[in-house]
């Protein structure tokens, strides 16, 4: 079964030599910024302000850090953030790293997210601790049984300690939240059973 599409190669390379697709990724981009205004704010939200060079420098380290997880171009990578700078460092990561990225709306429970990270089977999965009320860490925990596949949760904004194993929380200086990779060390057992 295919998929239909207009998308035809001779409309691609009709597209790429008039320059209307200049064959370039986010990252390519976000490059161009850093070399022209590396100061530059380039992303705001509630919690945090970055550069253009905050964010390539984050995106990075985040990257380097899925590497070495065993990541690489092509496996998949799941995030359930809300309009967060880390949502933004998170697809720069993945375009950096050539890993495709699967946005899940953070209004989505368990149910949903049973189901696409079941078809997704992603390695590694990015939520926020909370959201409008929600708490996602309990949710993630009580589906880690039913989800083989899915070896990482990572936390946006969470508190460090506080695990989903195998879990890790991002966090920053002067205890504000901000992206990173680094494993949170556990105070208490993990809540789910894998």
């Amino acid at each position: 079964m295919g998929i239909e599409t207009t998308l035809t190669r001779e409309r691609i390379e009709a597209c790429t030599r008039s320059g209307g697709w200049p064959n370039k990724t986010l990252g390519d981009y976000l490059d161009g910024a850093v070399a022209a205004a590396p100061r530059k704010v380039a992303a705001v939200d509630a919690v945090h302000r970055h550069t253009y060079e905050d964010l390539a420098r984050l995106a990075d380290r985040i990257a380097h850090g899925l590497q070495g997880l065993g990541l690489g171009p092509g496996t998949a990578v799941a995030c359930q953030l809300p309009n967060w700078t880390e949502l933004l460092l998170m697809i720069l990561a993945a375009d950096r790293l050539g890993a495709p990225l699967t946005p899940i709306p953070p209004i989505y429970r368990a149910n949903e997210l049973r189901f696409i990270l079941g078809l997704l089977e992603a390695p590694v999965l990015v939520i926020p601790e909370t959201f409008r009320n929600h708490a996602y860490v309990p949710m993630v925990a009580g589906l880690r049984a039913e989800l083989p596949r899915l070896e990482h949760v990572f936390v946006a904004r969470g508190t460090p300690g506080r695990r989903c194993a195998p879990s890790r929380t991002w966090r920053g200086r002067r205890g504000r939240p901000a992206p990173g990779v680094a494993p949170c060390p556990a105070r208490t057992p993990t809540p789910c059973a894998r």
